[in-house]
């Protein structure tokens, strides 16, 4: 009878045991899917992170060589200019100095290649000169 109660222990153990183990394999089972989620989720957060910058990136290339004072642009157009006495290159570029030059350097010598004419700054009064405008 004592080996009979014994058996029946020693099955008993054996059971429990059983289920421990099971219970065990079914918590790393679940631990790995966690694990395995949690890697999947920062992935997808990097991928994400990833697309946002290479997109922001990709736009401030494109739009960096666009100018956008462009849709205000005005043109360039010529006029004709009596020069009366005491009128210099330099008086006349003061004058039609516009936005559209860096300076009035840029100007006069646009004013003199255009007109063919030294670069002294003397004009003969009576003449017409070229000027470019922007309107």
């Amino acid at each position: 009878m004592r080996n009979m109660m014994d058996l029946r222990e020693m099955e008993q153990n054996a059971r429990v045991e059983s289920v421990k183990a099971r219970k065990s394999r079914k918590h790393i089972r679940i631990s790995g899917r966690r694990k395995m989620k949690r890697m999947l989720s920062r992935f997808l957060t990097a991928l994400v992170v990833l697309l946002m910058v290479f997109t922001f990136s990709f736009c401030v290339h494109i739009f960096a060589g666009q100018d956008f004072s462009a849709t205000n642009a005005k043109e360039k157009m010529y006029t004709s200019v009596l020069v009366y006495p005491g009128d210099s290159i330099d008086s006349l570029a003061e004058e039609y100095l516009s936005v559209e030059y860096e300076d009035r350097d840029r100007l006069k010598r646009e004013i003199v290649s255009i007109n063919h004419l030294d670069y002294d700054g003397s004009l003969t009064s009576g003449n017409h000169i070229i000027i470019p405008v922007y309107r």
